[in-house]
């Protein structure tokens, strides 16, 4: 009996969960992270060198993140020439974004009012331009976006190749020139334990040291904080990524700057978490060419 009794307490001891104490003052760890792959394909077009491309994507109407683009929504477009780089190496940097601005030798913008431009409407604020004139051949890949304050990103991309036994002098944007797929993982992550019922709840991202993406931890890039209640499971979220801030019971965010810490109080109408759904805390960074946020926790209130 005596030896039933201590096996049965052994097994308890393995098995019994460790207590997490509510954080009101929460310093993230990588453990609370999820985590984020992804892969790209990008269209690539062989053109005449040195001529007045035509652009247009009045054939595009749904995204590279799997939402719809309308009619008069793009509403910039950036050109950035990359000369060392081919293009699966510049894809597989877009993918995890580790593209440098050493590896850029030009960046172009076009504000366009239709949905279709050409070269000679690309420049550099102040500066005088032709661009089509660098459109040379051996001059490097030139990477297109197709930008909107719609999305984080880009809705788009195509390489545009300066070929001197190309005769084409247009491209024509639609739903398959890219292609984006994602592998996300929120299971596997640590959830942050938090007292309910209160907005007065500190986060500290500074001892950090790598992102969702797998890349170094830079908490000074981070410069938004979203915070995302949902009726759904974390599997369920996971596959329904590029939606976290579209599909959601109720949705709070905020500008941060770039001190490494915030306080949730300054979520707008936010007045706490409970536990009786599925609570969501992303921090972003708007500037990083990959949309995805840098850390993603899901948080949990003790019963």
């Amino acid at each position: 009996m005596i030896f039933i009794l201590l096996s049965c307490t052994n097994v308890q001891k393995e098995t019994a969960e460790p207590v997490v104490e509510p954080c009101a003052d929460c310093v993230l760890q990588d453990s609370h992270n999820y985590s984020f792959t992804s892969e790209i394909d990008i269209a690539s077009f062989p053109l005449q060198p040195q001529t007045n491309v035509l652009i247009d994507w009045t054939s595009l109407s749904s995204d590279v993140q799997g939402h719809e683009v309308t009619e008069g929504m793009v509403d910039m477009l950036s050109l950035v020439v990359f000369l060392n780089l081919d293009a699966e190496e510049i894809t597989r940097r877009l993918a995890n974004d580790t593209l440098l601005q050493s590896d850029i030798s030009l960046y172009v913008i076009s504000t366009p009012e239709e949905e279709q431009c050409n070269l000679d409407d690309f420049g550099i604020l102040g500066a005088d331009l032709y661009v089509p004139d660098h459109f040379e051949y051996g001059l490097g890949i030139w990477m297109l976006a197709l930008r909107s304050p719609h999305t984080l990103g880009a809705h788009s991309f195509a390489f545009l190749i300066p070929d001197e036994d190309s005769t084409e002098t247009q491209i024509r944007i639609d739903n398959e020139t890219a292609s984006l797929n994602v592998d996300v993982d929120f299971r596997n992550m640590q959830p942050l334990v938090v007292p309910g019922s209160t907005n007065q709840i500190s986060i500290d991202w500074r001892e950090l040291t790598k992102d969702g993406l797998g890349n170094a931890a830079e908490p000074s890039k981070i410069d938004g904080l979203f915070v995302g209640r949902y009726s759904r499971s974390l599997e369920e979220l996971e596959n329904d990524f590029f939606d976290l801030d579209r599909e959601y019971q109720e949705f709070w965010s905020m500008r941060l700057d770039n001190e490494g810490v915030a306080n949730l109080s300054g979520l707008e109408g936010f007045g706490g978490f409970d536990n009786e759904s599925t609570w969501l805390l992303a921090l972003q960074c708007s500037t990083c060419l990959n949309p995805a946020p840098r850390f993603i926790t899901q948080i949990v209130v003790p019963d």
